[in-house]
Formats: structure tokens, C-alpha cells, sequence
């Protein structure tokens, strides 16, 4: 599942399977889910929630599509560099002109330094059962330059508005600020840096 249709069209055609189904719908809006309601027996979440801004209606909607019994594991980021990295670049002179009204999709988690404790209480409160939680603060090695401004700049959220013929300054900008926040390791190789939360909850 996801909200973009070039993502699901890319799984389908990389990754298909007889037993796979891909479709396109918002884990935000719960009428594009509500036909799995309490038929989902296992779910899993990887680097998602991070991306909602309501992030206690996705594990709401989580609780509604399982059925009794059920679990979900989810991981995502609750703090990283790439956030910080965003900000910086947004709010730099030289690009605020185009990004003054973009929507950069950083979530509360970020801005208010949220830690594990915050996402126990409230999928408790949700009804969920906690069967493992844990929360660390990860640096991750990128193997190559190449690697790294390829991946970060091509996941960026702000860049559809930066002119067409600009976009290959604003990607070294962007990539120039992450490896301020994040450094490089003794080889010289860029780093990035996230603080991960891997929760698993059961439906009782």
C-alpha cells in the first residue's frame, strides 16, 4: 500500500507475485482503508509513519484494520538529520524564494523530540498491547558518495519546486548541508544519522 501511484506501479512491476496485491491508498484517510477493516492479521510498517502528520490516527487506523489477535510491527524515525538538513535549506536565502509555501512533511515527532515512551502510552491507550519496543539513536555509512547524492536529493520533498534548470545547484546545496549535520567517518565516508523507534503491538 501507498499513496502514490508511480510507487505502486514500480512494486507491481519489480516485485509481482500471485499472492501480492498493490494498491494505492492513504494510511491517513481511513476511507481508502476501511474495506481491510479487522482483516488483517500482520502488518508492517517501515518508514511511514514518519511521514503523517497525524500520527495517532495511523495507529488508530492500524488498530481498526486487524482483526483480534492481530499484530503489527512498524519502525520509523522519530528525529533525523535529514529533517534538520531540510529546515537549513528551506530557510536559506538563496532557495526561500521558491519554498516559502512548500510543505516539507516533517512530522511533530521531529520538532518536539518525541522518544519511545510517548508511542507506548498511546498505542496503549489505543488498545494495543506492547510485545517489544526498542528506541536508539543510529548512524548509518553510506558506501559511496555516489550513493549518497543519489539517494537523499531523490527523496527530498522540496525539489519539485526549485526551477528545472536550478535543481542540480539546490541538490549540492542539500547534500552539502547533510554531511554538515551528519560528518564522515575515518574512511571519509558520508554518515546519516536517526533516532529509530521498532515497535511491535498486538491487537487483544
Amino acid at each position: 500500500m501507498d499513496l502514490v501511484p508511480a510507487a505502486i506501479e514500480s512494486a507491481k512491476k519489480q516485485n509481482s507475485h500471485p499472492l501480492i496485491e498493490y494498491s494505492v491508498a492513504n494510511f491517513e484517510d481511513w476511507s481508502t482503508l476501511k474495506h481491510w477493516e479487522g482483516r488483517i492479521t500482520k502488518l508492517i510498517s517501515v518508514y511511514c509513519i514518519n511521514w503523517l502528520k497525524d500520527q495517532r490516527n495511523a495507529f488508530q487506523n492500524i488498530f481498526k484494520l486487524l482483526r483480534k489477535g492481530g499484530e503489527a510491527a512498524v519502525c520509523f524515525p522519530m528525529q533525523t538529520s535529514y529533517y534538520d538538513a531540510l529546515l537549513k535549506v528551506q530557510n536559506n536565502p538563496k532557495w526561500n524564494a521558491f519554498l516559502k509555501d512548500a510543505e516539507t512533511l516533517i512530522p511533530e515527532s521531529h520538532y518536539k523530540k518525541y522518544d519511545s515512551s510517548l508511542y507506548i502510552k498511546m498505542a496503549e491507550e489505543i488498545g494495543f498491547e506492547i510485545i517489544y519496543c526498542r528506541d536508539e539513536v543510529v548512524t548509518d555509512v553510506i558506501p559511496s558518495e555516489e550513493k549518497y547524492r543519489n539517494f537523499f536529493p531523490a527523496s527530498c520533498v522540496l525539489t519539485p519546486h526549485i526551477p528545472v534548470e536550478r535543481r542540480g545547484e539546490f541538490k549540492n546545496d542539500f547534500i552539502e548541508e547533510l554531511i554538515k549535520e551528519n560528518g564522515r567517518n575515518d574512511k571519509g565516508l558520508p554518515q546519516f544519522r536517526s533516532r529509530i523507534i521498532e515497535l511491535v503491538i498486538r491487537k487483544n
